[in-house]
């Protein structure tokens, strides 16, 4: 009998039924295996992952435990989806006691139960009433082992197809249904480390299939911007089917591109937030099923993959088993959860069902699949994230929605335009690595607030060329600078509910400032500052505020 139970009221012999590969199941099966409905597909999901629930099936396909001369003792299957010090407490419980004692040897311990005995009678067969009409036989990820595939082969598929079958669905499913997924993004840090590594720390979903011993990072150059889309990637490792369906590592290692029938995007909402979409692909959709294959290469101790001059992948070993943490930084994403996310198929003219009304095509983002050598132990993985446009930083990196909040800010009030300007504002916000520190001042070609943060790191509010005339066109004075201003107070704003750890004004002072362009933007950036940080926990530096100095503002954290 397969069920979800808790390992503390486990019998001494239930450990050898403990499934290490609960991964490998959709959501739905998990969820009937437990006795009753009061978890969700991602809590029950991370709380198999720690440990604190555990699968029990008579027959394992990944076992934690096993029995050698009487004594339950680790399997050390490296394909275990528990965390580690789980199972090491596990085996602290278990594995010094025998599971089943010599005949005639009194139980000397409450928990040491010998298995129960096998039933001796044979039940009745149950009556079945047939069905109304045919149905065919359902499909499950169990029945996929031991038969040869009937097409050609894919690198991942859903687990709902038949055994040996690579075709893709045409109905809304679950993306888990595909394989592990993660969302990850660069560690918060003040400054990049040697050589510009930024460790990937996981956002949400499972890095289970990470191989141990090994971490991610980005080594990120200048032009890559610190928004929501440029900077989370999406990992998928496939669900291991056994059918013989899905490429093999020594395959993926002769190949330019490889077939998947799964494909996902990553996009911007209206209001600004991250949103990820999958969508069922095959070579005859719009969009087709061609991913490029990456081939990671040994750099040291170290393997990379150059994803282009502003952005490369890095595995590095790692036995510490410290996840960076990244969401003080990314709190946009906190609302992503990859098993909540779901695959749509394509119409027939390359258009999505959904999102709804959003037509781009993938050409705005990175998709690869990565392999590795056969003898480093990491398995291979697909990766999507969107790419930078322009150089140098430069660029707003969907126009689209720019132009769809600058139209709404056009004609919006109260909440609504605060909304629209605080989505523009997060499409005009450039960081170049230093993201603790905010560079303010006076626009210019050489020398301005911009080739500031540019040269000696930061984040700076940059619109594109023409943003204020597509703002104010038809709106008067006054409106027309109150709405642009509003864009401008909602970067602050951002600026200091996130807790940024300063905000300078470069190449002038305050006095000069207030005295000389007492009408500018930045004149009346300094003086939202000075009625608004210190609601943040904001303090000026020096104390004394002379309107002499530069402003320098310190979080006191």
């Amino acid at each position: 009998m397969t069920k979800i139970a808790d390992p503390h009221s486990l019998a001494l012999h239930e450990a050898l039924m403990i499934e290490g590969g609960w991964d490998q199941y959709s959501d739905r099966e998990l969820a009937s295996y437990l006795s009753s409905s009061s978890f969700t597909p991602s809590r029950l999901r991370d709380q198999l992952a720690s440990g604190e629930l555990v699968l029990l099936k008579e027959i394992p396909a990944v076992p934690v435990f096993r029995l050698v001369s009487g004594s339950i003792v680790p399997a050390e299957s490296a394909s275990v989806a528990i965390a580690e010090n789980a199972v090491m407490a596990f085996e602290r419980r278990f594995g010094d006691r025998q599971a089943f004692p010599a005949r005639g040897t009194a139980y000397a311990h409450s928990d040491s139960l010998a298995p129960p005995a096998r039933l001796d009678y044979t039940p009745e067969p149950p009556v079945i009433e047939p069905p109304p009409e045919p149905l065919p036989p359902p499909v499950v990820i169990s029945e996929n082992f031991g038969l040869p595939p009937l097409g050609p082969k894919v690198f991942a598929k859903s687990c709902t197809r038949p055994s040996g079958d690579t075709d893709s669905n045409e109905g809304q499913e679950k993306a888990s249904n595909f394989g592990t997924l993660a969302m990850l993004a660069p560690a918060t840090v003040t400054s990049p480390g040697a050589n510009g590594l930024r460790p990937l720390g996981l956002i949400s979903g499972s890095a289970m299939r990470l191989a141990k011993g090994w971490a991610m990072a980005a080594r990120i150059g200048a032009s890559v911007m610190s928004t929501a889309a440029s900077t989370a990637l999406l990992a998928l490792w496939p669900s291991k089917l056994g059918d013989g369906t899905l490429y093999t590592e020594e395959e993926l290692l002769e190949m330019a591109e490889a077939a998947i029938r799964v494909r996902f995007h990553l996009h911007v909402d209206a209001t600004g937030n991250l949103r990820v979409a999958g969508y069922h692909v095959n070579d005859s959709t719009g969009y087709k099923d061609r991913v490029p294959v990456a081939h990671a290469e040994l750099k040291g101790e170290n393997f990379e993959v150059v994803v282009d001059d502003d952005f490369t992948l890095v595995w590095y070993p790692d036995d510490s088993g410290h996840r960076p943490v990244v969401s003080t930084e990314y709190p946009a994403y906190s609302g992503i959860d990859p098993y909540s996310v779901l695959v749509t198929p394509i119409q027939e003219d390359g258009q999505e069902h959904s999102p709804p009304g959003y037509q781009r095509p993938f050409e705005d983002q990175v998709e690869l699949i990565v392999s590795f050598p056969k003898d480093s132990g990491i398995e291979p993985l697909y990766l999507v994230f969107q790419k930078s446009v322009g150089s140098d930083g430069e660029g707003v990196r969907n126009k689209r929605a720019l132009d769809d909040a600058i139209s709404g800010l056009r004609s919006a009030t109260g909440t609504d335009a605060n909304q629209f300007a605080r989505q523009i504002a997060g499409m005009s916000t450039h960081v170049n690595q230093d993201s603790n520190r905010v560079v303010l001042g006076r626009w210019a070609e050489n020398g301005g607030y911009i080739q500031e943060a540019k040269a000696n790191g930061g984040v700076w509010y940059e619109t594109e060329s023409s943003f204020f005339s597509k703002l104010t066109n038809g709106l008067g004075e006054a409106e027309g600078r109150a709405k642009a201003w509003s864009v401008n107070e909602q970067f602050l704003q951002s600026q200091l509910e996130r807790g940024v750890g300063r905000i300078d004004l470069h190449g002038e002072t305050i006095r000069d400032v207030l005295i000389n362009r007492p009408n500018s933007f930045t004149a009346m950036e300094i003086k939202y500052l000075e009625s608004n940080a210190k609601n943040f926990g904001y303090c000026q530096w020096p104390f004394i505020l002379t309107h002499l100095w530069p402003i320098k503002l310190t979080h006191l954290s």
